[in-house]
């Protein structure tokens, strides 16, 4: 009701509406073997949410725009309230420590990952299940944003070139998600 009504995101949810049956996308594993789709019947705070990529369309563009939150919340949102330090954010180099992201001030705000580039502030959010994987990342001050969905776990291998190619980002932690390491 808070977010998805005003944003008009009609084709999403944190649990499987029966409205969705006429029209998803199957997930495939790394043979390529569909994994079909989950149908949640409850929700959690991590990989719960269902959308497509026009609704996902509808909520990037508000938080580009700072629309739906007061000036207070996305203030809060994206200010700093943990520094990363651990080399991975998954896997058993979570708890290894060192200061590998330090240059990019790599920290969480309020349900988004922050860095700070050379093009300023940017904001990202990820999620990664068997067959899904999605990546977004906004650049205000260039008014830039993209977002990667796909349906495959074959994807998070190439998503850093996705977004070399197609808004020249290098800066992006993808390799500290821990699913793979960046590609040459």
């Amino acid at each position: 009701e808070t977010v998805f009504e005003p944003l008009k995101m009609k084709r999403s949810g944190m649990i499987w509406q029966k409205d969705f049956d006429d029209d998803f996308a199957f997930g495939y594993d790394k043979n390529e073997i569909i994994i079909g789709a989950q149908k949640r019947t409850s929700s959690r705070a991590a990989g719960s949410m269902v959308t497509t990529a026009a609704d996902y369309a509808r909520f990037v563009l508000a938080m580009m725009k700072k629309e739906g939150l007061s000036k207070q919340m996305f203030r809060e949102m994206l200010t700093p309230q943990i520094s990363v330090a651990s080399e991975k954010g998954f896997g058993p180099l979570r708890d290894r420590f060192n200061d590998k992201y330090k240059n990019i001030k790599f920290s969480w705000g309020l349900g988004w990952g922050l860095i700070e580039t050379a093009d300023g502030q940017a904001f990202f959010h990820a999620g990664h299940d068997d067959g899904w994987q999605n990546y977004c990342v906004i650049y205000p001050k260039k008014k830039i944003a993209v977002v990667l969905m796909s349906n495959s776990d074959n994807f998070e291998p190439v998503a850093d070139k996705i977004l070399n190619l197609t808004i020249k980002d290098t800066a992006s932690p993808l390799e500290w998600y821990g699913y793979f390491d960046k590609t040459d």
